[in-house]
């Protein structure tokens, strides 16, 4: 048994004990003002004697007690200098920025440094997301609204040089590169490798066993034949055929020497007849040469108008019809009339221009030409945009590509310039765009640079 006066000693200890305890936890939770003050002081005072990596440190040690967004920013600003006088590499700087960001994301200041930086930089990406995160969190003032409208005529390009594409047609374009073709995406990935001889665009066939199908026409040194979209060949064609512009209506243009023949998607060839150039179908007309002369036929090959015109107008996808017009030149030094294609018939309209640009699929105005300029029609064929071009590109998910003064950009549909005029530019396709499942818009459009195709991306906000 313990006397009374052990008993009071092992009070008196364990009082003791516990005393220090709390006075650790308290200096663990708590910071210390004299630390904070002194690690601050000394920050400043290595400052001013312009030993940024000393300042830093000791910045560090009183966040380390304090979170202080003021005091954030003075460390971020001492990394600054000690990265413009060799202190810091120049990756340090982006990781302070960073954790400047992690740790006052509701702040305004942070946004407002970090998106001047990597605008310099032309990341613009990383700007992208930041107005992301500024607006998930609620923040927004003039200066980041005003990299929004900065960022909106940015773009970036994917470095492939093609030597010819199509337009993009179910968000995917044939491409040539040094005469091997292929298949890429709207974002510029390889769907089909550039190996083949030949490759054409992707289109829709009708349903068989309920499942839609996407064929398209390749040959490479010993075969011709169709892929479905999965690239397994569904179909075989002769051997002599070169090149095709791919499926419509079920029929395929396919070119063999100087002669154009059609063939059905069995492999079959269609009307015993060859031609000097034969178009894609589309809504069941196609545009066809026959030894200089012009006409429209039908997908049982019977002929719809005259077989005397001077020319038919036809796009990127080798078509000859938009919105049921198909637009004909009937002499050398006419115009082009707009006919309208109606019940099986064609009926020539009074609408005449001086020249057109048919826009593939998706396009909304029609680029037309008068008195040497460009200007835009509606798909009735009234004016919407007055002809103020030097050229133009027919609209396309709600873009087009123009040339004024010698500079080729991007428009809308009200005619702001969505990128900024290039003089490198010397050619504009067609815009393709989408929203994926989150919401965000995407944008791309191949753009000629330098005498080679390279897809430009959009930063479309």
């Amino acid at each position: 048994m313990l006397n009374n006066k052990k008993v009071y000693i092992l009070i008196v200890a364990v009082m003791c004990v516990l005393c220090v305890v709390g006075t650790v936890k308290t200096a663990l939770t708590k910071p210390s003002n004299g630390n904070y003050k002194d690690n601050l002081s000394s920050a400043q005072a290595f400052e001013k004697k312009e030993l940024y990596y000393k300042a830093v440190y000791y910045y560090n040690l009183a966040l380390s007690e304090k979170e202080n967004e003021e005091i954030m920013l003075k460390e971020l600003d001492a990394v600054k200098k000690g990265t413009e006088n060799g202190e810091f590499a120049p990756d340090d700087y982006e990781t302070y920025l960073q954790k400047y960001l992690s740790s006052f994301y509701k702040s305004e200041a942070p946004y407002n440094i970090a998106l001047k930086y990597y605008y310099d930089l032309k990341e613009y990406d990383k700007c992208l997301a930041l107005l992301d995160d500024a607006a998930a969190y609620g923040v927004n003032n003039k200066n980041i609204a005003s990299y929004k409208d900065l960022i909106s005529k940015k773009y970036k390009l994917v470095y492939t040089n093609y030597t010819d594409v199509t337009p993009f047609r179910n968000y995917l374009a044939a491409v040539n590169l040094d005469q091997k073709f292929g298949l890429v995406d709207s974002m510029g990935n390889i769907y089909a490798q550039t190996a083949y001889d030949y490759y054409s665009p992707c289109y829709y066939i009708s349903e068989n066993e309920g499942e839609s199908r996407m064929w398209a026409f390749a040959k490479d040194e010993n075969r011709c034949y169709l892929l479905n979209i999965n690239q397994i060949r569904q179909a075989y064609l002769p051997a002599e055929v070169e090149s095709s512009s791919g499926i419509g209506d079920e029929l395929l243009s396919c070119k063999t020497g100087d002669k154009y023949v059609y063939y059905d998607i069995n492999g079959k060839k269609k009307f015993d007849k060859e031609y000097n150039y034969a178009s894609k179908f589309i809504t069941n007309i196609a545009a066809v040469n026959d030894n200089g002369n012009w006409y429209v036929i039908n997908t049982e090959g019977k002929a719809l108008t005259e077989k005397n015109f001077y020319d038919i107008k036809i796009n990127g996808l080798d078509e000859c019809v938009k919105n049921k017009f198909v637009f004909i030149k009937e002499v050398l030094d006419g115009k082009y009339f707009a006919y309208k294609y109606e019940n099986g018939k064609l009926t020539k309209t009074d609408k005449a221009f001086d020249d057109v640009d048919l826009p593939p699929a998706g396009g909304e105005y029609i680029a037309y030409k008068e008195n040497g300029k460009w200007g835009f029609l509606d798909m009735d064929l009234n004016v919407v945009i007055k002809p103020i071009y030097d050229d133009a590109r027919s609209f396309s998910s709600g873009y087009a590509g123009v040339c004024l003064n010698g500079k080729w950009t991007i428009i809308n549909q009200k005619q702001e310039q969505v990128i900024e005029s290039e003089d490198n530019i010397t050619d504009i396709s067609y815009v393709s765009a989408y929203d994926d499942t989150s919401g965000k818009s995407h944008a791309y459009v191949y753009v000629k640079i330098d005498g080679a195709w390279q897809l430009m991306s959009l930063y479309k906000i």
